[in-house]
Order: structure tokens, then sequence, then C-alpha cells
């Protein structure tokens, strides 16, 4: 089963590119069936997934973990912004501009 891994990941890579899901969802569902594969065959004991609820919990007691979701959360939003977009264009573009007028001979200067 020193495959799995890599089968899981390879796995994710196409869930996300064909579906179109959040990455959220294909993590959960390739997860739940790599747990499944692994209690069919034998590799993982059944005892070691009853013990993962209390583990997560433990670790969402960190306050950097608390944290996460809501850096995700501002990240989507500003990405969902429209204004984000054109702030970055211009502030590329104006130093650009500026540079042009200083020195007119580079290649990337707009005449």
């Amino acid at each position: 089963m020193a495959w799995a891994g890599l089968a899981l990941l390879v796995l994710v890579g196409v869930g996300i590119v064909a579906t179109g899901l959040p990455a959220a969802i294909i993590l959960i569902a390739v997860a739940t069936s790599g747990a499944i594969l692994g209690v069919v065959t034998g590799t993982i004991d059944v005892a070691i997934l009853g013990v993962l609820p209390a583990r997560l919990i433990n670790l969402f007691e960190s306050d950097l973990l608390q944290a996460l979701p809501l850096y995700v959360t501002m990240g989507l939003l500003l990405d969902a912004c429209s204004w984000t977009g054109f702030r970055s264009r211009t502030r590329s573009t104006a130093p650009a501009m500026r540079r042009c007028r200083a020195r007119p001979r580079r290649r990337w200067c707009r005449a």
C-alpha cells in the first residue's frame, strides 16, 4: 500500500480539474475513500479512525489554526471584489510609465 498516497494525490488533482468542485470537498471525499479503502484492505485499524475526532478537536485549540479559516475567508472576499484587480493593474502600469519618461530608450517603454 505504499503507492496509495500517490494514488490519492493523483485522484485529488484529477478530481479538482475534472469536476470543478471546491478543493475542500474533493479533499474530504478522497480522504474518506482512502480511509474506507484502508479499512477494507486491513491496512488501517478501525480503532485508529475512532480516535481521530478527539485529535482534531485538540488541534483546534491552537490560536493559529483557529485564525486560518478567517484568512481564507478574507482572501476569498478580496478575490471576489472587483476593485482589487483594478488596483493591481493600476499599480503595475504606473511605475512602468514613470520609468519610460525617465529613460525613453528602454524596450518596454510605451511610446
